[in-house]
């Protein structure tokens, strides 16, 4: 075997031995071919541990990132579905109260029906065309108690009507008051329901920022270790 391919068998290590025998012996020019040697495979065995060095370095920067976008998708996620809770809940509390309010206005119209009287309060006029009827009636005046009457059927008429309409204004304004205040509950509901969604956003907002600067620090750290581990392997004399 001649001694180039003796040479590119043995080890760093091995030829610094072999180097300093010729050195003892007084090989020096052989010493020196031999060292020059030597600094070659050091070098290529330098740059062989920074490429391996690279690589890691940039499987670990892959590894990182990787996680990272895993753990931000996972973030994410998780307050996707917490507003989407929120938003069921929102939707149900909203649709509950609405039902709870019409039943409400059903039984509002019923006890309005019930509770105002359909048939109207005589005037004092048309009580007084009574009196004066049964006067007549008593006195045998059946022309003159006929005359008024008819005066009674048309008042009772009138009156009729008249109620009827101060009826129907009576229940429409009862029952738009309901329906006003049913709208200021609701309006009320909707606002504490959208207060909550808005300090959700904001909770959500800083853990991200958080987050983030978590994953910048990580990155920074990463980054310096890298530096240190090019650096160490460069100044090192292995």
């Amino acid at each position: 075997m001649s001694k180039e391919k003796l040479s590119s068998l043995e080890s760093i290590e091995e030829l610094q031995d072999r180097c300093q025998n010729l050195e003892r012996e007084g090989k020096y020019d052989v010493a020196q071919t031999l060292k020059n040697e030597i600094e070659m495979k050091f070098q290529l065995r330098k740059a062989e541990k920074l490429e391996e060095l690279k690589n890691k370095q940039e499987n670990d920067r892959i590894d990182l990132e990787n996680n990272q976008l895993q753990e931000f998708n996972e973030f994410t996620a998780s307050w996707e579905k917490r507003f989407e809770n929120h938003k069921s809940n929102a939707d149900e509390q909203i649709e509950k109260l609405i039902e709870k309010q019409k039943q409400e206005q059903v039984e509002n119209l019923l006890r309005l029906e019930s509770s105002i009287p359909q048939i109207f309060k005589k005037s004092s006029e048309l009580l007084n065309m009574i009196q004066i009827k049964n006067g007549l009636l008593k006195m045998k005046e059946y022309g003159e108690a006929h005359k008024v009457q008819q005066r009674i059927d048309m008042l009772t008429e009138i009156e009729t009507k008249n109620w009827e309409v101060e009826r129907k204004k009576k229940i429409a304004q009862k029952m738009l008051h309901s329906e006003n205040k049913h709208e200021v509950d609701l309006n009320a509901l909707k606002k504490r329901l959208n207060a909550v969604e808005d300090e959700m956003k904001k909770k959500r907002s800083l853990e991200m920022e958080k987050l983030l600067q978590k994953f910048q620090n990580m990155k920074k750290e990463r980054q310096n270790l890298q530096i240190q581990e090019v650096y160490k392997l460069l100044h090192s004399n292995s």
